[in-house]
């Protein structure tokens, strides 16, 4: 994920933070620790941006998103306890975040005060690990389960 000045956010599961090069490339800072409280992440694997600048990283070993602000500095979680291996997850232009929920064979959707908006494709997707919306705005989710894209 791109910020607008040019800033990389890259989710690291081995390291269990997230890393922010800047647009050179070169490490600017992190933030997150590994663990399950407040600031800290478990397996994050997708990062997002809400116009805000709050970055939303999900986190498929905490079940959860963790929010942070454009510094790293922790804002809340969301998502706690509806998830079962979150995966990829793609903001759209409302700020909505879309997640890929792997295990409960759904794409959910969450408003940027983390308020659940719906879930979509359950009983017709397998295994979705990739989430985003196209020019037309449709949504499209990669399933490892059928190795195949549906389109909603």
């Amino acid at each position: 994920m791109v910020d607008s000045q040019g800033n990389y956010f890259v989710a690291e599961i081995s390291n269990q933070r997230v890393s922010v090069f800047n647009s050179n490339g070169q490490f600017s800072r992190k933030f997150g620790s590994s663990g399950n409280g407040n600031g800290q992440l478990s397996n994050p694997h997708g990062v997002g941006l809400l116009s805000t600048g709050n970055v939303v990283v999900g986190e498929f070993g905490g079940n959860r998103l963790s929010i942070f602000d454009s510094q790293g500095n922790f804002v809340r979680h969301v998502g706690v306890g509806q998830f079962g291996d979150p995966r990829h997850l793609f903001v759209d232009s409302d700020d909505n975040t879309l997640v890929a929920d792997y295990d409960n064979n759904r794409i959910q959707v969450f408003k940027s005060d983390g308020s659940l908006v719906k879930s979509i494709g359950a009983g017709k997707i397998s295994g979705p690990s990739g989430v985003c919306i196209d020019l037309d705005g449709r949504i499209l989710v990669s399933e490892l389960g059928t190795s195949r894209i549906s389109i909603f």
